[in-house]
């Protein structure tokens, strides 16, 4: 998400969005980029929903390049109490449970690690897999996957 803003007579954009996508629009250096995916790797692995924030003052904010990085946001976002519940009467009435996320691949993993959900790694397909993925091959490993991550709202129709 964008917006631009006047403030004290300048104009400055103001950036949030998925931190690997952000970091790509900032002027980073490859070393502190390592450090920044370290601690991403780091927080999504505690279950963090992962925010990034960046600014851009004059220089045409609008267009969405050369901002300078702010830093992460995480979020806990707690699981309600009725989902654990939900699950098991899902699976007691034969109803295969699947998550579909835009999270990080180690975020989805904690959360469903906390909601009783057991995923093997060949059980999870990211969203940029899904990008290469042919339908008849997404149809073959379908019912095997048990999450789908960092996947977007078209990835949500593929096969439909």
């Amino acid at each position: 998400m964008l917006t631009t803003n006047t403030i004290k007579g300048e104009e400055i954009g103001l950036l949030k969005g998925a931190p690997d996508i952000v970091m790509e629009l900032c002027n980073i250096k490859e070393d502190e980029k390592t450090q920044l995916l370290k601690q991403l790797d780091e927080w999504s692995g505690a279950g963090l929903r992962l925010l990034a924030l960046a600014y851009k003052k004059g220089n045409n904010p609008r267009e969405v390049k050369n901002y300078s990085w702010i830093g992460f946001v995480g979020i806990e976002d707690p699981i309600r109490p009725s989902v654990k519940e939900a699950i098991m009467l899902c699976r007691k009435s034969g109803i295969k449970v699947k998550m579909i996320t835009g999270d990080y691949r180690k975020t989805a993993e904690k959360v469903a690690m906390n909601l009783g959900l057991a995923v093997g790694v060949d059980q999870i397909l990211e969203g940029k897999e899904l990008e290469t993925i042919s339908e008849d091959n997404l149809v073959q490993i379908v019912e095997k996957i048990v999450i789908f991550c960092r996947v977007s709202p078209h990835h949500k129709i593929k096969n439909s």
